[in-house]
């Protein structure tokens, strides 16, 4: 069986970022939901991103990814 691809997806707490997770999780990719800092909003986005990833069976790990730390 083949890997899924991996993708590493920058801005997951912006609705275009967080609808973009949701369309790769159900395409079969790996994602990789970076967000910027570990807030109280981005800790909903990132809980409603396990959610959904856990009810379609698809990987998706929430990242805070903040280049300015």
């Amino acid at each position: 069986m083949d890997s899924p691809l991996t993708v590493l997806l920058a801005g997951s707490d912006s609705e275009i970022g967080f609808e973009t997770a949701k369309r790769l999780v159900d395409n079969g990719f790996n994602v990789l939901a970076a967000m910027k800092s570990p807030g109280f909003i981005n800790q909903i986005y990132a809980s409603d991103l396990i959610t959904y990833a856990i009810d379609k069976s698809g990987p998706l790990h929430a990242l805070e990814l903040d280049v300015t730390s």
